[in-house]
């Protein structure tokens, strides 16, 4: 008895060990994305889910492969995870899947360092969880290395400095179209209103592109599809958990009605205020719009994730009648 009773003090009091709350948090989130996970995506849920949670002084690993510079720090019943630990390296704050060595990781800080509820850093997880599994499409390493080679050298950092021409009066004026028609869209009441709305964003669209350079449509084509496509399926996979988690399906949708607010929010600041965080709120539309229009467009997406346009375009023309 003294023996079980001395190892349960020894964990709880385990300086590796993260809060309870925050294991529990990482729990639930693996768990939605493997029980709703290919209700969403085919073979989401046998996504990679390791998870580096950054603490204020520690960084923990759960899931994850032998990873450099950690040292294992056993394992969790919790998360049902081994850990792996090291000093904290990264800023409080980050949220993001990046790699670490040859594994990609969710890498994010606990809720308060984010300014974030419980329920809106499992939606945050959520939405990581959907890149992991991105990265493991077929044709996605190809799509990125192509638009890398675009932008030149190995550097990701192109994705958030790329001098994209907010400010130029035809291509903001392009997009602004674009955000009313999306608008339009969000607002419908009927698939004939919808229809229309589709239609005309599809114009607007075209003249966005036609406004831009080559270069530039690259960069909007791979944010939509990147950041746009990881919003649409954050927002399915709360909606999917209404009945088992709804304060966390009410978050999932209040960034589905959000969305309206932030077009209204483009068209009123206007683009160069907005940059790229617009093109997030178009390519989640478009994701909702080909969901609308093919519920297996995710088919099409898995060999091309930087065409939405384009797989927007095909789908919309193939249902017209003839």
């Amino acid at each position: 008895m003294l023996v079980i009773v001395a190892a349960a003090i020894a964990s709880v009091t385990n300086p590796l060990l993260p809060p309870d709350d925050d294991r529990q948090m990482i729990a639930e989130a693996q768990a939605i994305v493997r029980t709703n996970g290919d209700r969403v995506w085919e073979g989401f849920s046998q996504a990679p889910l390791p998870i580096l949670l950054i603490g204020p002084d520690q960084e923990t690993l759960f899931c994850g492969a032998p990873a450099p510079d950690f040292s294992p720090a056993g394992f969790d019943s919790v998360t049902n995870c081994a850990m792996q630990t090291r000093p904290r390296e990264l800023p409080v704050d980050l949220s993001a899947a990046t790699y670490i060595g040859d594994q990609q990781v969710i890498m994010v800080g606990v809720p308060d360092a984010l300014g974030m509820s419980r329920d809106e850093w499992i939606v945050t997880i959520l939405h990581e969880a959907f890149h992991q599994y991105q990265s493991t499409l077929p044709g996605y390493i190809a799509a990125v290395d192509r638009v890398r080679e675009m932008f030149g050298g190995d550097s990701s950092q192109w994705m958030l400095d790329y001098p994209f021409p907010y400010a130029d009066s035809e291509v903001e004026n392009a997009f602004k179209e674009m955000t009313g028609s999306a608008l339009r869209y969000l607002e419908a009441t009927s698939s004939f209103e919808r229809h229309l709305a589709t239609s005309d964003y599809i114009d607007a669209r075209k003249d966005a592109k036609r406004a831009a350079s080559l270069k530039d449509w690259a960069y909007f084509e791979f944010q939509a599809g990147q950041e746009g496509v990881a919003r649409w399926s954050e927002q399915e996979l709360g909606a999917l958990v209404a009945t088992s988690h709804p304060s966390i399906a009410a978050v999932a949708e209040d960034g589905r009605l959000g969305l309206a607010a932030s077009l209204r929010a483009i068209d009123r600041d206007g683009l160069g205020m907005w940059k790229r965080s617009a093109f997030y709120v178009l390519g989640a539309i478009e994701a909702e719009m080909l969901h609308q229009l093919d519920p297996a467009w995710q088919r099409q997406y898995v060999n091309a994730p930087f065409s939405l346009g384009t797989m927007i375009e095909r789908t919309a023309e193939q249902l017209q009648p003839r």
